[in-house]
């Protein structure tokens, strides 16, 4: 059996370090330790954590990891100028 597809479909997360423009999101319980035994409800568990505290040493784009780490206001300023469609220089 193969793992679930997790993607986020709204532009509000697509500015986020573990996931890209597209949506796919970098959670390891998924690509790569996948197990008969987790269930949704604990890959739920696993993206509400990762979208609380996100892993900043993998990143799925890296410019966002940056950002989160060194100037969060920026980081604001850009994923809400990326949610209104407005392209900044990020």
């Amino acid at each position: 059996m193969r793992p679930p597809r997790v993607q986020f479909i709204t532009k509000i997360f697509n500015f986020h370090t573990n996931s890209n423009r597209h949506g796919d999101v970098g959670l390891d319980s998924i690509h790569y330790n996948w197990s008969l035994a987790l269930t949704i409800s604990k890959v739920l568990i696993s993206l509400q954590s990762l979208l609380t505290n996100p892993y900043c040493n993998v990143r799925m784009e890296p410019a966002i990891g940056r950002l989160y780490r060194n100037n969060k206001i920026e980081l604001h300023a850009c994923g809400l100028g990326s949610m209104r469609g407005i392209t900044l220089s990020c």
